[in-house]
């Protein structure tokens, strides 16, 4: 196979051949985002889905995959692994909570624990078995670990999960040479926050220091920072990508 001599290659250090990135949840809020950036270059795009069926399909691997399904999730990093190496994975997959501790149901606590932390900590296990040398683990968190908003006490919970499990895990993946990351990432144009009503969205844009809401290339900078083996400091490091909040 000839050399790469494509710039997302030189930045990861792979010259071999082009990057294999793998989105899960690539199909709606972040993920999607995400997807629609990294289309775009040089690489080989692996994506997963659940609910929402992916609109984009040209240039990308999509796969269906239930991540609440550790037998499935297994299945699918040996597949991927089978085909080739893995380079990079980012988890986008996760669900939002809109009541109050009072008025949740048990079984919301248990599926919000579930998608968000425990599917999470499965992800960050098979990473670290099946990343390439020089791989990366990519975790999004939410501002709202910070913030905590009300009706959301469940979702800070599980996103705080994820925080501390990047603290507890960088050490195991600097000893493979591998590298993991968690982006906490503030309100944007898309995703989960599309949920909340647009009088309180105004409310929150008036009330980020910078003046708006993220957008897609801001994601997509941030990511583009962490694929890049420069990164390499930051290593089991939390990033606040929140406008200043």
């Amino acid at each position: 196979m000839g050399k790469c001599d494509n710039e997302v290659g030189k930045q990861m250090s792979i010259t071999e051949r082009r990057p294999r990135i793998v989105i899960l949840g690539g199909s709606g809020g972040i993920g999607k985002e995400l997807v629609s950036h990294l289309r775009h270059l040089d690489i080989e795009l692996i994506a997963t889905y659940f609910v929402n069926k992916p609109k984009i399909t040209a240039g990308i691997k999509w796969y269906k995959l239930d991540i609440r399904s550790y037998i499935e999730l297994e299945a699918f990093y040996s597949k991927i692994f089978k085909d080739g190496s893995i380079d990079a994975v980012v988890d986008c997959t996760g669900i939002s909570q809109a009541s109050k501790l009072s008025k949740v149901s048990a079984i919301e606590i248990k599926n919000i624990i579930q998608t968000n932390l425990i599917s999470t900590l499965w992800v960050a296990k098979l990473s670290l078995k099946y990343l390439s040398a020089g791989g990366v683990l990519i975790l999004i968190s939410s501002i709202a670990v910070k913030t905590n908003p009300t009706g959301a006490t469940i979702y800070s919970i599980s996103k705080a999960g994820i925080e501390q499990s990047v603290l507890a895990f960088a050490n195991e993946f600097i000893e493979k040479k591998k590298r993991i990351y968690c982006i906490r990432l503030g309100y944007t144009k898309y995703g989960m926050q599309k949920k909340i009503k647009k009088s309180v969205m105004k409310k929150i844009e008036r009330e980020i220091p910078i003046g708006r809401l993220g957008t897609g290339e801001d994601i997509g900078f941030i990511i583009n920072y962490l694929l890049d083996q420069r990164s390499e400091y930051a290593n089991g490091s939390i990033l606040t990508f929140s406008g200043g909040v």
